[in-house]
């Protein structure tokens, strides 16, 4: 048979690597807008994280389900991902319980 041979090599990374590969949590006017009123929080990545995968981080550290994921690539090699929580749970008190106060 042919092998095909891939862009990209499969690699497999354990839980505490993808963790990693989260760099921040984005806080701004516009992000404190889809917190309060879309209950969307916005994380920055390295480009080698998928949607997946931020799906099982988010629901391992915080509990809650995921309704959504959005992804935007940027140009200086990182992604932001527009992660919109169940509406059950609050991002607001996800976003106090790590410490960061809204106004």
């Amino acid at each position: 048979g042919i092998i095909k041979k891939l862009k990209y090599p499969i690699v497999k990374f354990n839980f505490n690597d993808k963790i990693k590969m989260i760099k921040k949590i984005i806080i701004s006017k516009k992000t404190l807008n889809l917190i309060k009123y879309s209950n969307i929080i916005t994380f920055e990545t390295y480009s080698k994280l998928d949607k997946k995968n931020m799906k099982k981080i988010i629901k391992k550290l915080f509990g809650h389900k995921v309704e959504k994921i959005n992804s935007l690539i940027g140009k200086k090699g990182y992604k932001k991902y527009f992660v919109k929580i169940d509406e059950y749970y609050s991002v607001s008190e996800i976003i106090s319980c790590l410490g960061i106060n809204l106004v």
